[in-house]
């Protein structure tokens, strides 16, 4: 979502779930909270208790003892529980296995209904990022390849299988990347750039990104 007219947040209203959990490891679920109430004036523990239930997180047990996924729970359970705008998540579902990261993600789509929240996400799970995002970045080796509205990549790229002989004639302006087989060639191009009307197969984000970062190669 587009929020650059409203980008006057108090560090209230920002939250951060990190890989590594900064947790200190003698704490239990519990105890975080009871600390938490300290830092925010908007912290809610019946919020924080309603999502310690919901992920499976017990509210008794050292962070120490906790698997990475355990913590990563937690850390998504406080990032949540002082009522954020601004949610900034770098590979917080990494380490969740796939029933509880597709859980994860409904509570991450359900903050972002709200038109006065947003989210900024860092992943390398794909799959997340095209569930959540309306904007896409992508960076490969420190610089910036592409930033784009998600639903407007979709619509300006496609895939091509084609002949090596009908690839020589698409103008190398429209292709993005290339693979080729003893079957044929399969393109990356953009949709406005190749004459006729062709069949395009759609892309998803993560082809997009296979594509690009071995054209950088």
């Amino acid at each position: 979502r587009d929020n650059r007219e409203n980008l006057c947040l108090s560090k209230e209203e920002i939250s951060v779930v990190l890989d590594e959990g900064g947790i200190s490891a003698c704490l239990t679920a519990r105890q975080v909270g009871k600390i938490m109430q300290g830092i925010y004036r908007s912290w809610d523990e019946a919020v924080f208790s309603d999502y310690l239930t919901r992920l499976a997180v017990p509210a008794d047990k050292k962070f120490k003892d906790f698997s990475r996924g355990m913590k990563m729970k937690l850390g998504i359970a406080v990032a949540l529980s002082h009522h954020p705008r601004l949610l900034i998540l770098d590979e917080a579902t990494s380490g969740l296995d796939p029933v509880v990261r597709d859980e994860v993600m409904d509570i991450f789509n359900e903050f972002t209904r709200d038109e006065n929240h947003a989210i900024l996400i860092s992943s390398h799970i794909v799959s997340d990022l095209e569930k959540i995002c309306d904007y896409i970045a992508f960076l490969h080796k420190g610089e910036l390849i592409l930033c784009e509205e998600k639903d407007r990549l979709k619509e300006e790229y496609g895939v091509l299988h084609c002949t090596a002989q009908d690839a020589a004639a698409i103008p190398a302006s429209a292709i993005v990347g290339k693979r080729v087989s003893p079957l044929g060639c399969e393109l990356l191009v953009k949709r406005s750039g190749v004459p006729g009307n062709p069949t395009f197969s759609p892309v998803d984000i993560e082809q997009l990104f296979i594509f690009m970062a071995k054209e950088e190669h």
